[in-house]
């Protein structure tokens, strides 16, 4: 790992390996596929899904949008 300035603490930092770099974009892949479930659920007012459908398509959005943010997490807290 290599050191790198980090202007919102004015110091040098560590930064991620590949391996952290491909944890933070798999993280981001996982929040990216929870926000399509949640827009996906904009087609419950047009008529396209049913209501159990559109509860479900919510809540499973969150919970992967919940774990691409730690994915995102834990790649940032191993490189310190």
């Amino acid at each position: 790992m290599g050191m790198k300035y980090n202007p919102a603490y004015g110091t040098l930092a560590k930064t991620a390996g590949k391996a952290g770099k491909k944890m933070i974009k798999f993280g981001w892949t996982l929040t990216l596929i929870g926000l399509l479930a949640i827009l996906g659920g904009l087609l419950y007012p047009i008529g396209i899904i049913s209501k159990e459908i559109f509860l479900i398509m919510l809540v499973a959005g969150a919970l992967v949008m919940f774990i691409g943010s730690m994915v995102r997490t834990v790649a940032i807290l191993k490189k310190k």
